[in-house]
């Protein structure tokens, strides 16, 4: 998922600035802040706490939230130092950019007037003085578009321009229907309805090494639900299968009833591919969201119409 990475110190090269920009699966402010304080060993805040994290500011006429965390010390015989993170959070060019500096605190200290200066700088669109990070309209991350192939419906995705992909699905599921209008990495929108209810499968696609951990995804789709990040996601071990020919990882992630409300519980399911096996440079996701009894009762379906994906074709 990341767009840009930039190392900050040559002493310490596991000290990175991202940048990563995201759709609809951005989750919330409070949801991405609960997430970084477990990537550095705090605990969760309440969301109603949230804000007292956040500062606002405007910088070129945009609005950035930004977010400074810092974890407790090393526990007594570990060699793993206190750890930072800094980050800013801006909605620009259809999309929300995160521009995280993570890393051990003193490192991470001794730049933040960097990472700040950086994300002062920042424009969109860019201009090509510097650096150039292209917005979801630019020519090199063109937009999905809708092909036909073998008689099936087909669906090209293009994330780079230098690594186009396609994929061929066959009859979708009763109350299935196709969305349009998709925004890479977003390669394709289902809506599912069914009981009066309606969830949403979004196919995904990154270059396989940019997805981050196992947990890291986990702690991703659990922020999505509203639930706090988990130090060990080893109780949502995938169902791994066989479908259509391809190895499909299977992750099930149900969400929590609101206080007082029962039965808002939300649920998220995902079907991860790696077409071409473990040397593949491309994984994708097919996410299922919605209502948790919807999703439950669609998973049968969702398991059929995986068994009907075929990957291939430039």
């Amino acid at each position: 998922m990341r767009f840009a990475a930039f190392a900050v110190s040559p002493d310490h090269p596991d000290v990175v600035a991202t940048v990563v920009p995201l759709g609809a699966q951005a989750g919330t402010l409070a949801a991405n802040v609960v997430r970084w304080q477990g990537q550095i060993g705090m605990p969760p805040t309440p969301e109603n706490e949230i804000e007292k994290l956040v500062t606002h500011a405007d910088a070129n006429g945009l609005h950035v939230d930004r977010v400074d965390l810092t974890g407790p010390d090393a526990a007594p015989g570990t060699d793993k130092p206190k750890q930072r993170i800094l980050a800013a959070v801006i909605q620009a060019a259809g999309r929300t950019w995160f521009f995280k500096l993570m890393g051990r605190a003193d490192v991470v200290a001794a730049q933040k007037s960097n990472f700040d200066a950086f994300v002062d700088s920042v424009r969109f669109p860019a201009e090509p003085s510097g650096g150039t990070l292209p917005a979801a309209s630019d020519a090199r991350t063109p937009a999905p578009r809708v092909a036909q192939g073998a008689g099936e419906p087909g669906l090209a995705a293009t994330t780079n321009a230098s690594t186009p992909s396609r994929i061929h699905y066959g009859d979708l599921p009763p109350g299935w229907t196709a969305a349009a209008n998709n925004t890479p990495p977003r390669v394709a929108t289902f809506k599912v309805e069914a009981s009066g209810q309606q969830a949403e499968l979004a196919v995904t696609k990154f270059p396989g090494t940019a997805i981050g951990s196992f947990a890291d995804n986990v702690n991703r789709w659990r922020g999505q639900l509203g639930l706090a990040p988990v130090a060990d996601a080893s109780s949502y071990v995938p169902k791994v299968v066989t479908l259509g020919g391809e190895q499909w990882a299977i992750v099930d992630v149900a969400g929590e009833d609101k206080p007082n409300e029962p039965g808002s519980a939300q649920r998220i399911l995902v079907g991860m591919a790696t077409p071409g096996g473990a040397e593949a440079r491309e994984i994708w996701f097919f996410k299922l969201q919605g209502p948790s009894k919807l999703v439950a009762d669609q998973r049968p379906a969702f398991e059929k119409f995986l068994e009907t994906v075929r990957f291939g074709g430039d």
